[in-house]
This record gives structure tokens, C-alpha cells and sequence, in this order.
């Protein structure tokens, strides 16, 4: 990693500690691979080299029988999908900022950029507030992280605006993070549309529990500012949170539902190990 990726790095990351997260970035590699393979050079040929790829015009002009040797064109193009409404930092702990978000989305880009791929990123609430291509270049942490600490938009959540942006903006073959609390509704199609086109990772924020079985709460909306009263007892099971965990199964992409940056790290270590696992058994 470069010193600037170096810099974020160590600057968030380690208060929580892992065992695997060390072993993320290589198991990102594995489990998420390139487009193809790019000649890198020719050696003198060993015995159990694979015979297709014997390098016939250095072998003729050298005599000796040379083999070509090639490395994975890496290259994939990431873009981390994370959402900016107010309802995301909200929390019930003594934080006036809950930081998992952040902590997600650099790790991510952390992970990305260390194995050589591009990063983009669209931030959106109601609307898409900014975003960028994929690029193999540092200064787009610098870009997520200055998007991520910005003063909390007084909007609404809308995942149906930045998904049909992403469907449309950006090509094929890309791998796509969604990182929201989903607290929206009527974004089922264009989350089906998505989830055809691109390789798709679902990250369901789940920043807030409340543990008492009935209670009544009077709460100020983040989003709205409208003050009402909540009965836990009546909503715990019909709460828009709930859907996208269906969704996610009906449309058999990867799901971690998480509350803290060691329980994503987890998470997300057994995704890429599972798909390590596919990989090697098809």
C-alpha cells in the first residue's frame, strides 16, 4: 500500500482487533478475480510446465525451449454504493457520530486499492450527492472520506435514485458494495436490475437496538425533524430493515447484516472464503 493508503489505514482501523483481518487482502485476490491473464515473460521451460504455452519464437531464436510466463490482469472495477442520510449516524450509544459507516467504506477501499483494482463510490440520501468513476489511484480515499464526514444532509432516504444510477452509469463485470440501513421502500426492481447486471454485495447497517420487548419511545425523526411515539412491541417485526434481508436471499447475492466493524470483518471473511471454495470446486 502506498504511505497516503498507509495513513488512513492506521488511522481508523485498529481499534477493533481480528484474527482474519490480515488475511482479507488475500482473500479478497482469491475470491474476487480479474478479468483475464496478461504475458508478462518468457523463461526457460521446467518439466511439468503446460506445453500450450511454450513461447515458439524465443525458442527459435535461442534454441533452448522457452515457455511464457503470464500474471493475472487485475483491474476489476469496484464501486462501493453507501448511503449519506442522517438515519445512518444515528445512535444510541455516547458516540455523536456512529463511525461504522466510515470504517466500512475506507476498509473496503483499502482492500480494494492494496490489490490493484479500480475504486468508485456513489454517496447518496434522497438523491445521489456525489460519486466517481473507478480509479486505481489513492486520492479517491481521500474523496470517500471527506464525502463520509461531511455535515449529515437533512434529506430522506431514496435507494431507488442511486440504483438506477448505478445501472445505468456504470458497465458490467464490476463488482458493487451497498451499504445502507435501508430504512426506504419500492426499490425491489431496480435492486432485481442491479443485481442481474453486477456482481452484487449487500451490507445492511444495523446500528441501533433497542433491548426491551415493549416499550413506547418518543423519538424525533432524523430525516423528517416530525417528533412521534414508537411502540416496539407493534413494529418489531414490520420494519423496512426486514425486507431487505428477503430480498437478498430471493435474489441470491451476498448479505452480511452488521452492527460493528469486527462483526463486517467476520462477515465478510467467510463470504470470500466461501467464494474461494466455489472458485476451486467448479
Amino acid at each position: 500500500m502506498s504511505s497516503d493508503i498507509n495513513k488512513y489505514f492506521n488511522r481508523f482501523l485498529f481499534q477493533p482487533k481480528s484474527q482474519v483481518l490480515s488475511q482479507l487482502f488475500g482473500a479478497y485476490k482469491t475470491a474476487f478475480k480479474g478479468l483475464g491473464q496478461i504475458y508478462l515473460q518468457s523463461r526457460l521451460y521446467e518439466e511439468g510446465d503446460d506445453a500450450r504455452y511454450i513461447d515458439s519464437r524465443v525458442t527459435a531464436r535461442n534454441i533452448e525451449i522457452h515457455t511464457k510466463v503470464f500474471t493475472e490482469e487485475r483491474l476489476q472495477d469496484v464501486v462501493i454504493v453507501f448511503d449519506v442520510s442522517p438515519s445512518v449516524f444515528v445512535s444510541f450509544d455516547n458516540n455523536s457520530k456512529n463511525k461504522l459507516l466510515e470504517n466500512i467504506v475506507l476498509l473496503l477501499s483499502n482492500i480494494v486499492l492494496s490489490n490493484g483494482d479500480k475504486l468508485g463510490y456513489i454517496a447518496f440520501s434522497d438523491k445521489v450527492e456525489s460519486y466517481s468513476v473507478p480509479q486505481n489511484n489513492p486520492s479517491i480515499t481521500y474523496q470517500i472520506d471527506k464525502v463520509v464526514n461531511e455535515k449529515v444532509r437533512n434529506t430522506q432516504t431514496n435507494i431507488s435514485s442511486a440504483l438506477e444510477f448505478l445501472y445505468k452509469s456504470f458497465k458490467k463485470n464490476t463488482l458493487v458494495f451497498i451499504i445502507s440501513d435501508f430504512l426506504a421502500e419500492n426499490y425491489y426492481d431496480l435492486l432485481k436490475l442491479v443485481c442481474t447486471k453486477f456482481d452484487t454485495i449487500v451490507v445492511n447497517l444495523e446500528q441501533t437496538s433497542i433491548l426491551c420487548d415493549k416499550a413506547i419511545f418518543l423519538v424525533k425523526d432524523s430525516e423528517t425533524g416530525r417528533i412521534t411515539y414508537i411502540d416496539t412491541n407493534k413494529i418489531a417485526n414490520n420494519i423496512p430493515q426486514k425486507k431487505i434481508s428477503s430480498y437478498a436471499k430471493e435474489l441470491s447475492v451476498d448479505y452480511i447484516e452488521t452492527s460493528s466493524i469486527d462483526d463486517f470483518i467476520r462477515k465478510l471473511f467467510l463470504i470470500m472464503k466461501r467464494r474461494v471454495f466455489h472458485l476451486k470446486n467448479t
